[in-house]
């Protein structure tokens, strides 16, 4: 659960969204800022924007996205040479289309 605002009036606000002195902005969880609007904006419109953005931010990962992003990640790199190719070996021998 997400704290408490301190100012009540910004509990109106969608989560992840903040003011700044002239703005609205909202902040995903990969730390990126998307500015929505001015601060003179109705809170309707806000909402519809913000639901636009988080729309077109949420994105399906495939098995094949997911498996590629582990392959380039740290702790695969990490490994030692015999275990990265079992692992290459155990994706091939599936005969996995998404390998």
């Amino acid at each position: 659960m997400a704290r408490k605002r301190k100012n009540k009036e910004d509990n109106k606000l969608p989560s992840r969204v903040s003011k700044s002195k002239s703005s609205y902005y909202l902040k995903t969880k990969e730390n990126k800022t998307i500015i929505l609007g001015p601060l003179s904006m109705s809170m309707s419109e806000l909402w519809s924007i913000y639901e636009n953005k988080i729309h077109n931010i949420k994105k399906l990962l495939s098995f094949k996205e997911l498996w590629n992003m582990y392959l380039n990640s740290r702790h695969f790199s990490e490994l030692s040479v015999r275990s990265q190719k079992d692992k290459h070996c155990q994706c091939q021998l599936n005969s996995d289309p998404l390998c």
